[in-house]
């Protein structure tokens, strides 16, 4: 188990390890299939290494924490700070359309006079 992740390098539970001919060079389209609800894919790994053990990178954890947006009003208008990453978006209507806000990074402060807009953080 990696972070909740299973490796299984087989078919099945005790099968021949899994393998893929690529007959020709060029762009292929690779379909996986579940077999029951709820599965999660993180990445798909193919190696021509036939004792491939994969790693957890730590540059791409498994199931990052949700970024958290805070919202507060100010005398001077309202502040938003966010942390774990992302982008601040704003739009005129909850439908959109969405826009990545210009300069904002981390936290931005909004002018009471602006127009009325919808914020949402994007990783």
């Amino acid at each position: 188990m990696l972070g909740g992740f299973q490796w299984n390098p087989n078919l099945g539970a005790s099968g021949p390890s899994a393998t893929l001919d690529v007959a020709a060079v060029g762009d292929h389209v690779l379909d996986l299939w579940m077999q029951k609800d709820g599965l999660l894919v993180n990445q798909v790994v193919l190696t021509t290494d036939p004792n491939y053990g994969p790693t957890v990178p730590s540059e791409s954890p498994l199931n990052p924490a949700a970024p958290v947006m805070t919202v507060l009003k100010t005398s001077a208008g309202v502040v938003i700070t966010w942390s774990g990453g992302g982008t601040l978006y704003s739009a005129p209507a909850v439908t959109g359309p969405w826009s990545p806000v210009a300069g904002a990074s981390g936290s931005i402060n909004i002018d009471p006079a602006a127009p009325h807009q919808f914020y949402r953080i994007i990783r």
